[in-house]
C-alpha cells in the first residue's frame, strides 16, 4: 500500500482499461497509461513488470478520458512520482497540462524499452555476531553482579571487533519521501556504552584486571610512540583507571595540530563514556567548545560556554576568553573556498576573473590539440610501440562475423546526442595541467607553450567496462546512449582517468600501462573466462570496478618524476595480500599521509600511503560491493578536513575515518535507486556496468563534500543530493536531483561556497542552501548545456552549443551570453576553467583559452 489509499483489484482492472482505451491524443495516452500502471503498482509488495505502452490511434477527443483526467486529485501526482520515479511523474504531469504535445518528448519513456524504479542491493561491510552475543552474555553476568565473568567477556569482545559495524533498528531516518538511512557505529563504541551502563560497582573489579596491562603499554612509549600507545590504551583499555586521562592528552595533541573533529569525540568520550572522570570537567568542556566551534558547531560551543559560566563562577574570567575566540571564529567561518592549497578534479569554486562580465564575442587565443604543438627547440616525441587506448571485447562479435562492421558515429554528433565530456584540468600559478590520450601535459595558460610532459601510458578501463561496448544485440548500425568505443571512453566516458590532485610542490595522477618501457612488474592477467563471460546478462560479472593502475607523482614545476607505484601490496605478513588491485582515484594528503581509496577486486579500502616516498602505511577496510552494479567509470569520493576522512563508495555507503590513524567513525547506508529497462524482442539491450536491467538513477560523478558541521552528498546511484551530520552520520536533510514541477535534473555539483550548493544540469542551474537544502534559486537556461560550467566567486559561467552564458551566484539570473567566434565547425564550447585572467576550456580532444577580441579590450 502506498500513500495509505489501495484500489481494489476491479477498480485497478477498470482504470487500466478505461485509462488506456480513451485517450485523444498520443501523449495524453502515455500519461493515462502510466497512470494505470501506477495505479496497479500500489497495494503490492513488489512492483509488477512495466506495462508496455503502444500508440495505438486512438479518438482525438473523447469526453470519458477528459472526465477521468478532471476527476484525478492532484496529490495523487505526487504519490506517483514516489511510485514511479521523478522523470515519469514529470512526463505525466506534462502531459495532463499540454495533452498534445510532440510525441517526440516522451520517446525516451516508450520507444523500445520499458521502465520502472527500483532499488539496488548496497555494499557489505564487517560486523561480528559473536561479538554481540559475548557482550549479551557480559552485560547478563554484570546484572547478576558476576563482574569478574562480565570483565572477561567484555575484554574478549573488544580484542575480537575493533573494527567491525553494528547496526540497530532505532538508529534508521525514513524521510515523508520513502527514503530510509541507516546509520553503522563501530562494535567498540557499542561495548564501551554497555560497559558504561552496567558496570557500576563492578567497575572496582574490571579496573583491577586490565589497569596492569594498560599502565605497562604507556611506561614503555617512547616520545615518538607515545601518541600510538594512547590511541591503544583508548581502544582496548578505556575505562581502565588512566582512560580518561590519555584520552584527554590525545584530545589535547590533536588540537595543536588543527584536528578538530577527532578533538571532539576524544573529549565527549571522556564526558559522556567514563563512568567516574577524574579530569577536571570545566577544562574538558572548554576544549570541547573551542573544538566545537572550529568544524561549524558555533551554536553548541556558546551554549556549552555559557552553562559553565552560569554553573562556575570562578572561572568566569577564562569562559569569557573562550566565548571572545568563538565570536571570532564565527566571523571568519564562511570565507574564500579559493583558500585551500589542495586542489582535486573535478575543482570547486575557481579563481574569479579579472572582469567577470563577459562581452559579446570571445575568441580562441590558443589551442594545444591532443597531438601537441611542441616548441621549436624541443626534440621530437618518438612513437610509441603501442595504442594507449584499450581493446574492448563485443560479447555478440561471433553472431556479427559475417555482417560489415558498423560505422562509429563521429564523437561531435555522440556529443550533442548524449554526453558531456569528462576532461578537466587543474590550474595554479599560470600552468595548466591537463591529460591527453596518452599522457599527463604542463603548459603555460597564458601561451599555451608546454612546460613538460608526463610518460606515456594506456587508458585502462575496469574489466565490466572493458567487456561490455554497450552494443546492439542485433546487427544494426544505430547508435546508443552509452560509450561504445575506447575513443568514446576516453572523451566522455572514464572519470577515473581524469583524476588528479595538485598538492604544494608535487601534481598526483593515476595512469595505465607505461607505453614507452616495461614496467618492473608485469601487468595483471585477465580473470578466467572473461571472454566468456555472459556481458549484459545479469548477475554474471564479478570482478568489481578493479583496475589495473599505477599512482605517480610529478614534480608540479620541473616534470621530475618523484615516485610511482602499483596498488598491489607486497608479500608483507602485516597488510593484507591482494594479487590484483587498483586506485580508485587521485590521493588527497593530509599532513605527511597521502589518502586513497584502493579496489581489491570488488573491495574497497582507504589507504594512507607516506607522501615522501608513496609506500603504504595502514589501510583500512571499508566495503564489498556487490558485483557489476556501480558505476566503475566514477572515481570513489573522498574529502578531508579537521582530521577527518569522509568516503562515498558509490555503492550505497559512505564512511567516516580518523585521517591519521584509519580508524572508523561510522558508516551509514542510503537507499541506491535504478530504473529498471526492459526490452522488446526486436531491439537492443541496454545494459548498465554489468547489468543489463538497471539505470543507475543518480548524479555523474560520486561527490562527498565536509561543509561545516554536516558532510553533503551527491552520488551516482542515488537520484538525491542529501547532508549527514558528521560526528554521528544521521541524516540532517534531503532534496531531489529533480524538484517536482521541474523538467531538467541536476547532473553534477558545481561548487560549495559560502553555505551554498550550486548544481548544473543540461538546461538548468540551481542553487540550494547547504545548512537544510532549501532550494534558494532555479535558473532556466536559453538553451542545452553539452558541457560543464565554471563556478566563481563573482560569476557562473555555462557553456551553450558554441556560446557561453554568465549568471549571477547571488540570485541565478544571466548577466552576459558570449558567442564564441569563429565557432569550431559542429563542436560545442567544452568544460569550462578559468586561471583569473581568463576562461579555458577542455573541448573535443583539445584545450584551449578565450579572450574578448582586440577590439573589445
Amino acid at each position: 500500500m502506498v500513500g495509505g489509499w489501495e484500489p481494489d483489484g476491479n477498480m485497478r482492472s477498470a482504470n487500466r482499461n478505461r485509462l488506456a482505451n480513451t485517450a485523444r491524443s498520443f501523449s495524453a495516452a502515455i500519461a493515462a497509461a502510466t497512470l494505470a500502471a501506477g495505479l496497479l503498482a500500489w497495494g503490492q509488495e513488489e512492483p509488477p513488470p512495466p506495462i508496455e505502452i503502444d500508440p495505438l490511434p486512438l479518438p482525438q477527443d473523447d469526453p470519458a478520458f477528459v472526465e477521468i483526467m478532471e476527476d484525478i486529485d492532484p496529490k495523487l501526482l505526487e504519490q506517483l512520482e514516489k511510485v514511479l520515479g521523478n522523470e515519469q511523474g514529470l512526463l505525466i504531469d506534462n502531459a495532463l497540462a499540454n495533452p498534445l504535445a510532440d510525441p517526440a518528448m516522451f520517446a525516451g519513456m516508450v520507444g523500445s524499452t520499458r521502465m520502472r524504479m527500483r532499488e539496488l542491493a548496497t555494499g557489505s561491510v564487517k560486523t561480528d555476531t559473536d561479538a554481540e552475543t559475548l557482550l549479551e552474555r557480559a552485560e547478563a553476568f554484570a546484572e547478576q553482579g558476576r563482574y569478574d565473568l562480565a570483565s572477561r567477556l567484555w575484554q574478549q569482545a573488544i580484542d575480537q571487533s575493533s573494527d567491525a559495524l553494528i547496526e540497530r533498528e532505532e538508529w534508521k531516518d525514513k524521510t515523508y519521501k520513502g527514503n530510509t538511512y541507516l546509520q553503522l557505529r563501530p562494535m567498540i563504541g557499542e561495548i564501551e556504552s554497555s560497559m558504561g551502563r552496567t558496570i557500576k560497582g563492578g567497575l572496582e573489579a574490571y579496573q583491577l584486571k586490565i589497569d596492569g596491562d594498560a599502565r605497562v603499554l604507556l611506561a614503555r612509549s617512547t616520545p615518538e610512540t607515545r601518541e600510538s600507545a594512547l590511541a591503544e590504551i583508548i581502544l582496548r583499555y578505556f575505562l581502565s583507571s588512566i582512560g580518561d586521562e590519555a584520552a584527554f592528552e590525545l584530545g589535547c595533541l590533536k588540537m595543536e595540530r588543527g584536528e578538530f573533529l577527532p578533538a571532539v569525540r576524544l573529549f565527549t568520550k571522556i564526558l559522556d563514556e567514563y563512568p567516574e572522570p577524574t579530569m577536571d570537567r570545566v577544562q574538558v568542556e572548554i576544549r570541547l567548545a573551542g573544538s566545537l566551534a572550529r568544524v561549524g558547531n558555533i551554536r553548541q560551543a556558546l551554549q556549552i560556554v555559557d552553562a559553565l559560566h552560569d554553573e562556575y563562577p570562578e572561572h568566569r574570567r577564562v569562559l569569557t576568553l573562550v566565548r571572545k575566540d568563538i565570536e571570532a571564529v564565527q566571523d571568519a567561518q564562511g570565507g574564500d573556498d579559493m583558500a585551500n592549497t589542495v586542489l582535486t578534479t573535478p575543482p570547486g569554486a575557481q579563481a574569479s576573473l579579472s572582469n567577470p562580465s563577459l562581452p559579446e564575442r570571445l575568441r580562441i587565443a590558443w589551442m594545444q590539440k591532443f597531438d601537441l604543438r611542441l616548441p621549436q627547440d624541443w626534440p621530437l616525441l618518438p612513437e610509441s610501440p603501442r595504442d594507449p587506448l584499450p581493446k574492448i571485447y563485443d560479447p555478440f562479435q561471433n553472431s556479427r562475423r559475417t555482417a560489415p562492421a558498423p560505422k562509429p558515429a563521429p564523437l561531435t554528433t555522440r556529443w550533442k546526442e548524449f554526453f558531456m565530456p569528462v576532461g578537466q584540468m587543474l590550474v595554479r600559478d599560470g600552468t595548466l595541467f591537463f591529460k591527453t590520450d596518452d599522457r599527463l601535459v604542463a603548459c603555460d595558460s597564458a601561451t599555451g607553450q608546454l612546460q613538460w610532459l608526463g610518460f606515456r601510458n594506456s587508458l585502462v578501463l575496469d574489466e565490466n567496462t572493458q567487456s561490455n561496448p554497450r552494443r546492439y544485440r542485433s546487427n544494426t548500425t544505430a547508435v546508443t546512449s552509452y560509450p561504445n568505443t575506447p575513443e568514446e571512453y576516453l572523451v566522455f566516458g572514464d572519470r577515473v582517468n581524469q583524476s588528479m590532485t595538485l598538492a604544494g610542490d608535487t601534481v598526483y595522477v593515476l595512469q595505465g600501462h607505461p607505453l614507452d618501457f616495461r614496467d618492473s612488474v608485469g601487468e595483471a592477467s585477465p580473470a578466467p573466462n572473461a571472454r566468456r563471460r555472459g556481458v549484459g546478462l545479469r548477475g554474471v560479472n564479478t570482478s568489481g570496478r578493479f583496475r589495473e593502475n599505477r599512482l605517480v607523482a610529478y614534480a608540479a614545476k620541473s616534470g621530475k618524476l618523484q615516485w610511482y607505484r602499483r596498488a598491489v601490496e607486497p608479500l608483507d605478513p602485516d597488510l593484507p595480500i591482494a594479487r590484483r588491485a587498483g586506485f580508485s582515484r587521485a590521493p588527497i594528503p593530509y599532513g605527511s599521509l597521502l589518502l586513497v581509496p584502493v579496489h581489491e577486486e570488488s573491495s574497497l579500502w582507504l589507504a594512507g600511503l607516506s607522501r615522501k616516498t608513496g609506500k603504504t602505511l595502514w589501510r583500512t577496510f571499508l566495503c564489498d560491493e556487490p558485483a557489476g552494479e556501480c558505476q566503475g567509470l566514477s572515481p570513489i569520493s573522498l574529502s578531508v578536513d579537521a582530521g577527518e576522512a569522509y568516503v562515498g563508495s558509490g555503492a550505497g555507503l559512505l564512511f567516516s575515518l580518523d585521517a591519521i590513524s584509519g580508524k572508523l567513525n561510522w558508516a551509514a547506508r542510503y537507499p541506491r535507486k535504478a530504473k529498471t529497462v526492459q526490452t522488446r524482442a526486436s531491439s537492443p539491450f541496454v545494459p548498465l556496468y554489468g547489468n543489463s536491467a538497471n539505470l543507475l538513477d543518480g548524479f555523474q560523478q560520486d561527490r562527498i563534500l565536509a561543509q561545516g558541521n554536516e558532510i553533503l552528498t551527491a552520488s551516482t546511484d542515488f537520484n538525491y543530493l542529501f547532508a549527514l551530520n558528521r560526528r554521528t552520520g544521521k541524516l540532517a536533510w534531503e532534496t531531489s536531483k529533480l524538484p517536482f514541477r521541474s523538467e531538467d535534473p541536476s547532473t553534477y555539483v558545481l561548487a560549495v561556497h559560502q553555505g551554498r550548493i550550486y548544481a548544473g544540469g543540461t538546461q538548468t542551474v540551481r542553487c540550494y542552501q547547504t545548512r537544510g537544502g532549501k532550494l534558494v534559486w532555479e535558473a532556466r537556461l536559453p538553451s542545452q548545456s553539452f558541457a560543464r560550467g565554471a563556478f566563481t566567486p563573482t560569476a557562473i559561467y555555462v557553456p551553450l552549443g558554441q556560446s557561453i552564458v554568465q549568471l549571477d551566484p547571488a540570485t541565478g539570473a544571466i548577466v552576459a551570453q558570449a558567442a564564441v567566434t569563429p565557432p569550431m565547425k559542429d563542436e560545442p564550447v567544452g568544460n569550462l576553467f578559468t586561471d583569473g585572467d581568463r576562461l579555458l576550456v577542455f573541448g573535443l580532444k583539445k584545450v584551449y583559452a578565450l579572450e574578448s577580441p582586440p577590439s573589445l579590450n
